[in-house]
Parts: C-alpha cells; structure tokens; sequence
C-alpha cells in the first residue's frame, strides 16, 4: 500500500497491481451481494475513484485492522448506495435484511478464494517438472487415491505424497507472501 504513494511510474505500477489484486475480490463479493452485472464496472469505478481520492490522505494502521476489511467497508457501503439508487434494487432491498456477520463471511471468502488461487498459479508456475504438481493437484485438490495417481503419472506411492507435502509447503509460504502484499 505505501507503494501507492510513489511518484511517477511506480507509481501507475502500484496502482496496476492494485487494482489487479482487489478488483476480483470487489467484484465476487459484490455478485454474492446480489449486485446484477451491469452494475459491477460502476462499483468497481467508484471504489477505485473513492481510493484514489483518500489515498493521500489514508494511512495504513494494521493495529486498526486489515486493508481488506477498509476496503471491505468501502465496498458495502458503495453496495449499499448501488442498492438505493436503482428502483429495481430498493424492492428487493426492503424485503431483505443486511446481515453484517454473512457479510463478513462472503467478504472474507471471496478474499480467500482469490488469495488461493493467486498462490496455486505462483506454485504451479515455479514447477517445471509438472508431475509433481499434477500429483499434489490430483491427490489433495481432487481427492483422487494416491495409488492411482502414482500408476498415472508413473510414480512411486510415497513420491506421491512427497510431492504432495512439497507443494502444501510452497503453498503455505505463497498464501502468507499474498497475505502481506495484501495487507492481511
């Protein structure tokens, strides 16, 4: 985030990446909402401009939370006025009850799912011997029998599982580097 500070062309890249990185997580949660696909590029726009209009201003405090739960406020609250703004959606909006905590949950679900599949594409990328993702891929992502995957790909068992523990490691070190980019 202190990156978005910089001057001139860093700073145009951090704003590329940032956007980049958020702008899924905006959009999937704002789907989960109920929000209809027209009007996702308005919510999007308006986020980004409201960000980039407080930007100078914000200050990163990660002891009064995580970036994604601002942002996260930011975006419902722009639901919220989306929602009030359309005819269509005031209907709907007076028969139903925001939830905070569902809120939450979708919010923070949509954050992870992004995340993860963020650091799957990393981890897949830094294999160049592809059986050894293809076997943690079909074994813990697919649920496949390790006996089977190992016949498939021409493996031992054991290297199977070996091949599994080296990508749940890599894994686990991508999804923490994503976490901190992310300001979680």
């Amino acid at each position: 985030m202190l990156r978005l500070k910089a001057d001139g062309d860093a700073r145009e890249v951090a704003w590329t990446e940032c956007c980049e990185r958020y702008e899924p997580i905006i959009v999937g949660f704002a789907r989960r909402q109920g929000l209809s696909p027209s009007q996702l590029p308005d919510l999007v726009q308006q986020i980004v401009m409201g960000f980039f209009a407080a930007q100078p201003r914000f200050t990163y405090n990660p002891e009064k939370g995580r970036f994604r739960g601002y942002l996260k406020t930011c975006v419902a609250h722009e639901i919220q006025r989306l929602r009030t703004t359309s005819a269509a959606s005031a209907k709907r909006e007076r028969s139903a009850s925001v939830n905070d905590e569902a809120e939450d949950r979708a919010w923070d679900a949509e954050g992870e799912s992004q995340q993860l599949r963020a650091a799957m594409e990393r981890v897949r990328a830094s294999y160049r011997d592809n059986s050894t993702f293809e076997a943690f891929h079909r074994v813990f992502v697919l649920n496949e029998p390790a006996d089977r995957v190992a016949a498939d790909l021409g493996l031992s068992r054991d290297s199977v599982y070996q091949a599994k523990t080296r990508v749940l490691a890599k894994l686990q070190v991508e999804l923490a580097l994503i976490g901190e980019q992310m300001g979680d």
